[in-house]
């Protein structure tokens, strides 16, 4: 199916050699055909034609059946008759299409394998293009193309390396970015943090001070507040007495009293004025 390639021979004959080339082997091989320990009887008898008489075969004896239909046909004579002269033509049946099972498997898989390795083979390779040319001849080289083409591989590999060197370097860099970065959020969230707590803190402390300044107050009236009553009770006759004298002071700051037969003029600390005949109503 494939020609044979040095690809394709070395698989397969490393294999046989493992299996074939064996001390036992070889030692048998010697053996068989008489040449150690020296027997030349061995090839004499196998090249000599025996004579011998054989049985001929009987002509009316049934095939064995191959085929799907000559198959069926045995197996309903078999049901009719049951003798062992058709179950062991079953039996040889079964195992001739079980063998052809396995050989046609077995070529199935070679052809499978030689087809595989045919579509490897032709597989065309990329040119060396040592040089970096556009060639798609053949190349020649001489001990200076040679040494250009080391030049130019050596040129290659410094920016292949340089270029991986980046790739190193920028990861590294996005990892220490990104590490930063993670810095940065957890003292973000820290003094946020903080200053919630300073935020609660004064909230409390504010809240603690207005509660004082409400309790100072209240104690400042409950204390306005008795000032206020015992002023009261101290000064409750004296409003009184003022109030009467108010109510009973005249237009020029005197007391006016009565008595059953006249009126009797006094002043706010209780002198007697005599009014002047002349003012008398």
């Amino acid at each position: 199916m494939v020609s044979m390639s040095k690809r394709a021979f070395w698989s397969l004959f490393l294999p046989a050699w493992k299996q074939a080339f064996t001390r036992k082997n070889i030692a048998s091989g010697f053996e068989k055909t008489g040449i150690w320990p020296c027997d030349p009887s061995l090839v004499l008898t196998t090249i000599t034609k025996p004579q011998s008489i054989e049985p001929e075969e009987d002509s009316q004896s049934p095939k064995t059946p191959m085929t799907s239909r000559a198959i069926r046909r045995i197996q309903r004579a078999y049901e009719k008759a049951p003798v062992k002269s058709m179950l062991a033509l079953i039996f040889r049946a079964n195992e001739r299409l079980a063998a052809q099972h396995s050989i046609d498997e077995h070529v199935r898989k070679g052809l499978t394998e030689a087809l595989r390795h045919e579509k490897k083979k032709r597989q065309r390779g990329k040119r060396l293009n040592l040089l970096g040319e556009e060639d798609s001849g053949p190349q020649f080289f001489s001990p200076a193309r040679v040494q250009a083409a080391r030049d130019w591989q050596a040129i290659k590999d410094t920016k292949e390396a340089l270029r991986q060197q980046g790739i190193v370097d920028k990861k590294a860099l996005a990892a220490a970015k990104k590490q930063q970065k993670e810095l940065n959020k957890i003292e973000r969230a820290r003094l946020l943090a903080k200053r919630r707590q300073q935020a609660a803190e004064a909230k409390a402390q504010k809240a603690v001070e207005k509660q004082a300044q409400i309790e100072l107050k209240e104690v400042v009236n409950r204390h306005n507040k008795g000032r206020l009553e015992l002023k009261r009770q101290s000064t409750g006759p004296q409003k009184v007495q003022k109030s009467r004298k108010k109510q009973a002071r005249g237009p020029n700051n005197t007391v006016i009293t009565q008595q059953v037969e006249g009126v009797v003029l006094t002043t706010s600390r209780g002198r007697r004025l005599q009014r002047p005949q002349r003012f008398a109503i």
